[in-house]
Parts: C-alpha cells; sequence; structure tokens
C-alpha cells in the first residue's frame, strides 16, 4: 500500500504530512538531503476490537497509559489541514469510543536548551520482556543507547526520566534531535518522560507528557522541538568506545 504525503519546508527540515490517514507525520529530511529518516511500515497491523490498526510508522500521538484499545484507536480516515502562515495543523477525526480528538501542529521555532548538571539526570523503567544484558542497550556514562537490529525479533523497551529534556535518534549519517518542554506533574510508566521500543521492523522513540484528566471540551498540549543535523561523529565508532 502507498501512502500518499505533502511535503513542507520549516527551516532546514521538510516535513512529509499523509492526507488519507492520520493525523500523522510520515516524512522528515534535511532541506539539502533527500532521505526519509522515518520508517513507513503500511502493512504492519494487529486486530483490535475496532477492526484492523495499522502502525504505518512515522510520528503520531497516542494515549497513556498504553491500553488497547484506546491506545491503538483506528487512524486510517482522511485527515483536514490547515496551513497558515508560519505553521500547519492536522486535524484528526474524533475518535468516538475515547471522547479524544488528536491535533498536530508544526511550526518553526528556535533551538532551546535546559541543563542542569547537579541533580540526577535518568530514571529508568524497564517492560517485562525487556532484558537488560539485550545487546541493543548500550549504557555509557552520559548516554544511554538503543539500536535496532533487524536481525532480532524479540521486543526490547526501555524509559527514563531526563532532566535534560531531550532525546535523538541517528540513522545514514543524521542526528535527529527532540526536545521537549519541561512541566511538572506525575508522568506516566513509573515517571518517564522518554521511552524507546525496537524490533526486528523498527524503531520507536516516544516523549511523554504528565498524566492529566481530560475533561469534555478540554484539551492537553505536549509540545516537541524538531531539530536535525548532519552528525559530526560516527556513532558506531561512540557506540564501541
Amino acid at each position: 500500500m502507498k501512502i500518499k504525503f505533502k511535503k513542507y519546508e520549516f527551516g532546514n527540515l521538510v516535513v512529509g504530512i499523509p492526507t488519507e490517514i492520520g493525523p500523522r507525520i510520515l516524512y522528515l529530511s534535511l532541506k539539502e538531503k533527500d532521505n526519509n529518516i522515518f520508517g513507513i511500515l503500511p502493512d504492519f497491523s494487529i486486530n483490535t476490537d475496532e477492526g484492523k490498526w495499522h502502525i504505518w510508522g512515522g510520528h503520531r500521538l497516542w494515549v497513556s497509559p498504553e491500553d488497547k484499545p484506546k491506545s491503538y484507536s483506528l487512524d486510517n480516515k482522511p485527515v483536514e489541514i490547515k496551513e497558515k502562515r508560519n505553521s500547519v495543523i492536522i486535524y484528526g477525526n474524533s475518535e468516538i469510543k475515547n471522547s479524544v480528538q488528536k491535533i498536530i501542529e508544526i511550526k518553526k521555532k528556535g533551538k532551546k536548551v535546559d541543563k542542569n548538571g547537579l541533580l540526577p539526570d535518568r530514571h529508568i523503567t524497564l517492560w517485562p520482556y525487556t532484558d537488560i544484558t539485550d545487546k541493543r542497550l548500550i549504557f555509557k556514562k552520559d548516554f544511554i543507547f538503543l539500536k535496532q537490529d533487524e536481525r532480532i525479533k524479540k521486543p526490547v523497551k526501555i524509559g527514563a526520566f531526563i532532566s535534560d529534556f531531550w532525546t535523538a535518534y541517528y540513522v545514514d549519517g543524521l542526528f535527529f534531535l527532540k526536545e521537549i518542554e519541561k512541566v511538572e506533574g506525575e508522568y506516566p510508566d513509573y515517571g518517564c518522560n522518554v521511552e524507546a521500543y525496537t524490533n526486528s521492523e523498527f524503531l520507536e522513540l516516544e516523549t511523554l507528557s504528565p498524566l492529566k484528566e481530560v475533561k469534555p471540551g478540554d484539551f492537553l498540549v505536549h509540545r516537541e522541538i524538531w531539530s536535525m543535523k548532519k552528525a559530526i561523529k560516527n556513532f558506531s565508532i561512540m557506540l564501541t568506545e
């Protein structure tokens, strides 16, 4: 199945938004390099009470704590896309059973950094199927890495609370940085604001907001700040240092 999407430029980034499904972002590349760093898996699906749910790939919003079917509500219908002067807004269809509507707004914004080296900066959560000795998990002094390996089908997932409020993904010489705002509150999954999952098919890089009870007519905003550059260091070498 081929998924059509429209491309938009935000500074040095090119973003691709599908029109027939979503809300999603399925394409992300540097303007100077036509190389999508997002995986697209249109044929990967699971059965839910609502029907067949496709993972599709790319970037999406989901409801936490993770549960089926609420976190796997179908997003297989056309979406409304509004183009504004400095932003693009994607309106998902109302999820009747969840009483939720998901909206993604993309706009150009400068980089923001908030460093604090005095307090603990990592908090680790493991899932029942995660093996701490898995070779795809690499623990370094300043970083935790999770690598995808197409030869290993068994899934692995790790979560953390990081005080620097950023996480990153490296592929094909490109470094994709996701920063999130510092928001006080109770975070899901034993206090995680970042989670990563991988199996033989794909790798997911997730950021989380604090838990909030959303009443009818209310809304919850979760903001990510994206930037991407050519990597200045060979990460395959860095992982073995």
